[in-house]
């Protein structure tokens, strides 16, 4: 951003992060025009930049980000329109409910019960049995 940029801009810089060859910022047609290019290429059918838009917003909520931050990155004033628009995978949503389900959560508390008792268990009888074998050699 600042080694290579400057030496693309022509004039009065309006800080636009993309320009086009012109020196001048993107506009959605040409963006969308050069992103055909390589959706086209990519063997994808059809889409560009609603595309990116929507991989991008799905991507960010499958890694943990708050809708509300991808409703203020995409521009919309409903937070109807970001819950459509940024659909949850199936994997994903089988992986949150395993691991976040009430019973889940239960289960695992409860095999941790019995992992601790077994372990109490264990620790009785490792201490009667070192009882027995002190018995055994005071009687000798």
């Amino acid at each position: 951003m600042n080694d290579a940029r400057p030496h693309y801009v022509n004039g009065t810089d309006l800080e636009t992060l993309f320009l086009m060859s012109s020196n001048r910022p993107f506009t959605k047609t040409a963006l969308t025009s050069r992103l055909m290019v390589y959706v086209r290429a990519a063997g994808i059918a059809r889409g560009a930049c609603h595309l990116l838009r929507h991989a991008m917003a799905t991507h960010m909520l499958e890694n943990g980000a708050d809708v509300r931050y991808i409703q203020a990155i995409l521009g919309h004033s409903d937070l109807e329109t970001t819950a459509v628009y940024t659909h949850v995978s199936i994997a994903k949503l089988k992986e949150v409910h395993a691991a976040t389900h009430p019973a889940r959560v239960l289960r695992t508390a409860q095999t941790e019960v019995n992992v601790a008792a077994r372990s109490a268990d264990a620790d009785v009888l490792l201490s009667s049995l070192a009882a027995d074998a002190s018995d055994d050699d005071d009687a000798e």
